[in-house]
């Protein structure tokens, strides 16, 4: 039996949900010709660049119309279910999965949190259960094993928590720096 290579994963510029226009991400200049076909890869590429780069990008390369321009940038499936949503560089900000864990080791209501989040996802008690009781490395070591849309989904919601709590403390110093 021969497998199906078909592409599943799409940049896409979404005018409303179900209304799609698919980017082809090698037309763009920002790209160099670069065809990702997967999702890690449409990951990969898009966490390279903020928002406004590739929607720039996209509107030079004269591939979409205005209704889709005026939209918001999603990764889609061709099987047509919900939209993911697209990690760029702001976003992504620099994230480092285990330097995160271990400058959050103490904070039990975040580790909790992370806790309730993995076993969510993950939907495997004794799994859940080994992954509460880890030290850091080991934590990250389970995350980066999940399987890729699940792993996503955990690093997004991480990474999401990472930047709130950097801009906790941004506030903070300049708080702190207007009173000096």
């Amino acid at each position: 039996m021969e497998k199906n290579n078909e592409q599943k994963h799409f940049l896409s510029l979404q005018a409303r949900p179900g209304d799609n226009a698919y980017v082809d991400i090698s037309t763009l200049r920002i790209s160099n010709g670069y065809n990702p076909t997967s999702l890690p890869e449409i990951d990969s590429f898009t966490m390279n660049f903020t928002y406004d780069e590739l929607i720039n990008s996209i509107k030079e390369a004269n591939i979409a119309d205005s209704n889709y321009l005026s939209g918001k940038l999603v990764i889609t499936d061709n099987q047509k279910h919900n939209p993911l949503e697209v990690i760029t560089k702001e976003l992504f900000n620099g994230f480092d999965l285990y330097l995160f864990l271990t400058e959050n080791a103490d904070n039990k209501n975040l580790m909790n949190t992370i806790y309730t989040k993995y076993s969510s996802i993950v939907n495997d008690l004794p799994l859940a259960k080994m992954f509460k009781n880890s030290s850091t490395i080991e934590m990250t070591n389970m995350i980066l094993k999940l399987p890729y849309l699940e792993q996503r989904k955990l690093l997004l919601y991480l990474i999401k928590k990472n930047n709130v709590l950097l801009e906790k403390d941004n506030k903070k110093e300049f708080v702190r720096d207007k009173i000096a």
